[in-house]
């Protein structure tokens, strides 16, 4: 089962857009989501015996991650936040040369 916005039409069509250009000018941006309490969910005690505990009621916020990728391997990594997004520092490569491609209008 795939993602609902899924349309293969479209990813061919990407595909053979950018399939001229050398992968190595390609990065990608994506971003994901974590809940960062690490609150398990479930106790565990001896057999026989009742687990006892407590956990926090409210699990606190999602964290959202967003970063980029080339053949290079991951490259500026951004956690945006309301007041001010943090940018995480990266370890620099011998040939950090990949900047964005826009294959419709080349006005990057």
């Amino acid at each position: 089962m795939g993602a609902s916005e899924r349309n293969e039409e479209e990813r061919a069509a990407w595909r053979a857009e950018v399939s001229p250009l050398p992968a190595s000018q390609l990065v990608f941006v994506d971003e994901c989501g974590s809940n960062i309490a690490l609150t398990p969910l479930y106790a565990r005690a001896p057999k026989g015996e009742r687990a006892k505990g407590s956990v926090p009621r409210n699990r606190g916020k999602n964290t959202t991650l967003i970063a980029s990728l080339s053949l290079e391997g991951m490259g500026a990594a951004m956690i945006p936040g309301s007041d001010r997004p943090m940018l995480l520092p990266l370890k620099s490569t011998s040939n950090s040369s990949c900047s964005p491609v826009c294959t419709r209008d080349k006005s990057w």
